[in-house]
């Protein structure tokens, strides 16, 4: 992992922050305040920083995590991985979401809000999924391509604007 006193750089150099793992990150996300960083990966992997160290979050599945996001550290962050599997949890654990109703990967996801979970998360073979605080809602996408998130805005009354590269 890479940043400056346990932080990406926004000055400074650059320098190695270690893991403790051997398991290959594939997502990273921080609340504003960048004094708690995230990171999910291979194997069930995900990892919190405490400001001096990386602490292993405990999650009962070895699937591959490839997005991570939230919007507090307590209970509202989401991961989203292979073969569907979307978990909720924050610093004191982590637990599986509802069925998702596919079993494509899901490469991204953009929470909305603390109230319970409202999030989009895409995916794989043109996979667009809402989570309503509830349960998963299948929307229609233009394409079968594999979408990865690259923004996304929450606009106070207009719900979400998304921004997708396939």
């Amino acid at each position: 992992m890479v940043g400056y006193n346990g932080f990406p750089a926004s000055s400074g150099t650059w320098s190695d922050l270690a893991t403790g793992q051997t398991k290959t990150v594939r997502g990273i996300w921080s609340l504003r305040s960048g004094t708690t960083w995230w990171l999910v990966g291979a194997d069930g992997l995900i990892l919190r920083w405490t400001g001096s160290g990386w602490v292993s979050q405990r999650v009962s599945t070895t699937i591959d995590f490839l997005a991570v996001h939230g919007v507090n550290d307590t209970n509202g962050l989401r991961v989203v991985g292979e073969n569907g599997m979307a978990y909720w949890g924050g610093s004191a654990g982590f637990s599986p979401m509802p069925a998702t109703g596919t079993t494509r990967a899901l490469r991204g996801i953009y929470v909305i809000d603390a109230s319970g979970g409202p999030s989009w998360v895409v995916g794989d073979s043109g996979t667009i999924l809402y989570f309503n605080g509830a349960g998963w809602e299948t929307h229609s996408s233009p394409t079968t391509s594999t979408l990865n998130p690259t923004s996304a805005v929450a606009l106070p009354r207009e719900g979400v604007f998304d921004v997708f590269r396939d």
